[in-house]
């Protein structure tokens, strides 16, 4: 059985690819992202669901500045996450 973290985590990363795939706003994903904590995960609070997506962003962001790096050598123009993507504004 999930984690009320575990389940809040992959809700938010549920949400994140489909507004991703659908070019959905941000403000709508937060909107879902919320919807689904105060629903499916209700001792998750709104400053610790923020707490986990912050911890989530910073390791998406550290994670594709290493895959960036590895895949440089192979395809210079193939770019994982950073800054100016979708995800961040997902926050």
């Amino acid at each position: 059985m999930l984690t009320e973290r575990e389940k809040f985590i992959a809700h938010y990363l549920s949400v994140a690819i489909v507004a991703a795939i659908n070019n959905q706003s941000s403000s709508a994903a937060d909107r879902t992202i919320d919807k689904l904590r105060e629903t499916r995960t209700r001792s998750i609070t709104f400053e610790e669901g923020q707490k986990i997506l912050d911890e989530l962003n910073q390791e998406f962001l550290l994670a594709g500045s290493w895959l960036n790096h590895i895949r440089k050598e192979n395809d210079p123009n193939l770019k994982f996450f950073d800054k100016d993507d979708a995800l961040e504004g997902l926050k």
